[in-house]
Order: structure tokens, then C-alpha cells, then sequence
């Protein structure tokens, strides 16, 4: 119950606090070597632009002390760079970052590569965003990612308290529907694009999913280093909320996210765990994750 209560004030006291901007992203531009462009300033103003958007920008109406700054990364690759009509083909990786209750651990929530991200950008192109006018794909996409990591930071700390930041990445995605650039559409063959994901987040169908990520977060991670076996029952039964999920609906981009990211971290929890349990985990993700040859525990 402390735990709780000192998670909540955590929350809570973003309200009382003086003004400070939540996201502390390290953001870098990186050139692919395919990429043959005897200027790389056009890259260096898009990084520090970019930067200045997503650290600088209030994307919710609280504040934050700046030891309270949310940790992600963003890098954008660039694979192609048309010079004469300023577009950019990139992937964009995001990975976001969340710590563990008492303890010096860091625990990764989100991890993803998109490899859709096409924008048009010449040095100096000035970075423009509002809710209403959600601008280029350039801005679009960033902004997604920031509400969809607020999203899940959030709902690891308390349930269901993402849900306003998966309706704003949802709002991106209705907006961005006129683009021509891919990842908006329902109709594209991708079916882990971001429409699809914001929406197996979004949609009341799948509100499981928001089960899971309270379980796994609250319940499971910020009570191992004080009772590991309260910890991993925490986190069986996020998995056990998975797999029903997964029953229901096969293959969302929630749960298939949820996987790729937790993996490895589920392995190091249930690797020292009594036989009973790793026997209840390791059936759990086989069902979970049956392409994977990871969970050998």
C-alpha cells in the first residue's frame, strides 16, 4: 500500500510542481551510407530542430521536476535523401525508457522500429504542430510516438492513465489520413502500421491490454526487489491477461510489441524462479510467442 500511495503522489505532485517539460528524449539523425550528400548540415539542423520540438514542446497538462523527466530515444536513419525535392526516407526507432520502484534498475517499455517514414525537409524548414493542424508527416510521426510513449508510461504506473495520450495519438492518426506518406490508413497490407497500433491501445475491445501493462509495471516490476515471488505472480498474471487478449484477437500490434520488447527481461525473471512457476511462464510464452527460441529457462 506505501508503494502505492508514493506512486500516486508521484502523479499527483506533477500538478504541484514548478513547470518543466516531460520528455528528456535523446534524439539523433543518423545518414545511412547510401546516402550521398556532400552537405550534411541540412541533417544536423533537422536533429537539433527536432530536439528542441519534442524536449521543448508541453504535450500534457502537467509539469514535471526535471528529475521527473520521462527517458526515451529517438533516432532517425536516413536511407535516401532526394536533394532536389527535399524528401527523406527513414526508419524511425523509438525506445522508451521507465524506472523500477526501489531499485536502480531501468526497465525498457517501449521498442520499435518503423520503417515507413518518408517527410519532406530542407535546412531551415521551420517545425510546425498543433492539435488542430498536425502540419507535415514529418511532425506527425514524432508527435505520435511522443503521445503513444506517454501513453504507456503512464499506464505502467496506473491503470488505465494513458488513456488521454492514446486518444491524442489517435487524433494524429485521424488527421494524418489525407497524407499520401504510408502508416495512417487502415486499408495498407501493414497491419502493425500506426493506425493499427494506436488503435489495439484505443479500441474498448482490447482494453485488456491495459490490464497487462498495470500488472506487468505495478504489480509485477516495482515489487520484485522487496518480494520477488509478489513480483512474478504480478507478472504471471499480466501474461495470463495476454494470452487472453491474444485468445480473443491474434497477433495484435499491443501484444506483439508487449513481446518483442519484454522478452529477454522475461527470461532473466523467471530463470531463478521455483519449477512450478517457470513451468506456468514458460507454457504461457510458447503460446505467447511461439516463433521465438528465447525462453529456455
Amino acid at each position: 500500500m506505501a508503494k502505492k500511495i508514493l506512486i500516486l503522489l508521484f502523479l499527483l505532485s506533477a500538478c504541484l510542481t514548478v513547470r518543466a517539460d516531460e520528455l528528456n528524449c535523446n534524439l539523433k539523425v543518423s545518414v545511412g551510407s547510401r546516402v550521398n550528400v556532400p552537405n550534411k548540415k541540412v541533417f544536423e539542423q533537422l536533429e537539433r530542430s527536432l530536439t528542441l520540438f519534442v524536449n521543448g514542446r508541453k504535450w500534457t497538462n502537467l509539469s514535471f521536476k526535471p528529475s521527473e523527466k520521462i527517458n526515451c530515444n529517438i533516432v532517425i536513419d536516413v536511407q535516401e535523401y532526394d536533394l532536389q525535392r527535399s524528401i527523406m526516407k527513414c526508419y524511425i526507432s523509438v525506445q522508451l525508457q521507465r524506472p523500477v520502484y526501489n531499485s536502480s534498475y531501468t526497465t525498457t517499455i517501449l521498442n520499435t522500429i518503423d520503417r515507413n517514414y518518408t517527410f519532406k525537409y530542407a535546412e531551415n524548414d521551420p517545425i510546425e504542430y498543433s492539435d488542430e493542424n498536425i502540419g507535415t508527416n514529418l511532425t506527425a510521426t514524432i508527435s505520435y510516438y511522443c503521445y503513444l510513449m506517454l501513453g504507456l508510461y503512464f499506464d505502467s504506473f496506473g491503470y488505465r492513465s494513458g488513456e488521454s495520450f492514446f486518444d491524442a495519438a489517435r487524433n494524429v492518426v485521424s488527421l494524418a489520413q489525407s497524407f499520401s506518406e504510408e502508416g495512417w490508413k487502415t486499408s495498407e497490407s501493414n497491419n502493425r502500421n500506426r493506425y493499427w497500433t494506436v488503435e489495439s491501445y484505443s479500441n474498448g475491445n482490447f482494453s485488456a491490454i491495459h490490464e497487462v501493462l498495470y500488472d506487468y509495471y505495478r504489480r509485477g516490476l516495482d515489487q520484485m526487489y522487496d518480494d520477488p515471488a509478489l513480483g512474478r505472480e504480478g507478472i504471471l498474471q499480466a501474461l495470463q491477461t495476454l494470452k487472453k487478449l491474444d485468445d480473443q484477437r491474434k497477433n495484435l500490434p499491443s501484444k506483439l510489441s508487449f513481446m518483442e520488447t519484454k522478452a529477454d527481461e522475461l527470461v532473466n525473471i523467471f530463470k531463478e524462479a521455483p519449477p512450478a512457476e517457470k513451468k506456468v511462464a514458460l507454457e504461457l510464452l510458447k503460446a505467447l510467442d511461439p516463433g521465438s527460441s528465447k525462453y529456455n529457462f
